[in-house]
């Protein structure tokens, strides 16, 4: 990798499902809209301790609504 090109994170999306960062990206939402969804109860997740995850099959059933 040379100097000039851009390091992209790649953000992970195994184990207890998505991040809401990844979640959100996958989907094609912002970080924002998918957390007020959150805190309204309109997307379903689950919250680890200080760690929240949406699961696998609600990023599927968002980015079928969302499509």
């Amino acid at each position: 990798m040379s100097e000039s090109e851009p390091v992209v994170k790649k953000r992970r999306r195994d184990g207890a499902g998505y991040s809401v960062p990844a979640a959100a990206e996958e989907i094609g939402v912002s970080y924002k809209t998918l957390r007020d969804a959150i805190e309204m109860n309109q997307v379903r997740a689950v919250k680890f301790g200080r760690i929240t995850r949406v699961p696998k099959a609600e990023v599927a059933r968002l980015k079928e609504v969302f499509a």
